[in-house]
């Protein structure tokens, strides 16, 4: 489905076997690539970790009219090891979409002479 996309948007779409799954994750913050994909079973935890750390600090906002991702978000089980027990966790793919949309958000940098 990827390369699918990819083609039909005019992306360079031949990367497997040239580029490692480092190199295509280290895209993600560049403007070279519009879709890029992502490996949950190697960044789930990591993805996870970046979702707590933005709503943490507070620099995501829910509208209340996004009531699947609020139960979602109140009942993640998350295991010490960062693990989402997607049992436990209802509507678990609405929180799964959430990590995916946050990982090309990086921390607002402030200026230091305000």
């Amino acid at each position: 489905m990827i390369r699918e996309l990819k083609s039909r948007i005019g992306e360079y779409h031949d990367y497997y076997g040239r580029l490692t799954e480092e190199d295509i994750w280290s895209l993600r913050s560049s403007n070279n690539w519009q879709i890029i994909p992502v490996n949950f079973q190697k960044r789930h935890r990591e993805m996870l970790q970046w979702t707590y750390t933005l709503m943490s600090r507070r620099l995501i906002k829910i509208h209340p009219s996004l009531q699947k991702l609020i139960v979602s978000l109140r009942t993640a089980v998350v295991s010490d090891e960062w693990k989402l027990d997607k049992q436990q966790t209802s509507y678990n793919d609405v929180l799964d979409s959430l990590r995916l949309a946050l990982c090309n958000y990086e921390l607002p940098k402030y200026n230091s002479c305000l």
